[in-house]
């Protein structure tokens, strides 16, 4: 029974849990972001209204996305800290394009919206 409580199988078990809720959010917002841009340069080309109720549909789902991945990712990077503070010192080569894209990214694209 004192096994199923090891504070390292729980860490990691929790950390499971939130990457894999986490990853869901980013992708998909990378995603809409670039969906949602085309729409509105449709939009603002044609002036058509459908093009502006697609955008104004998607637009409340890509905040709400980009929220939760926003909250879920500030979890994360405490578990990082505090679980996995010696993680990155062998392994971070693997890590630097992902970091770098998920970072980069929406600061580029909230501008636009």
């Amino acid at each position: 029974m004192q096994e199923l409580f090891d504070p390292i199988l729980l860490a990691r078990i929790q950390f499971a849990f939130t990457i894999s809720f986490h990853i869901v959010f980013p992708a998909f917002t990378i995603g809409l972001a670039s969906f949602l841009a085309v729409v509105e340069a449709r939009w603002l080309a044609t002036g058509n209204t459908l093009y502006r109720d697609i955008y104004k549909f998607w637009v409340k789902i890509f905040a709400v996305a980009f929220g939760m991945g926003v909250v879920s990712g500030v979890v994360m990077s405490y578990q990082f800290g505090t679980n996995w503070s010696v993680f990155p010192t062998g392994r971070l080569t693997c890590w630097v394009p992902y970091w770098d894209l998920k970072s980069s990214q929406p600061s580029f694209s909230k501008p636009l919206f």
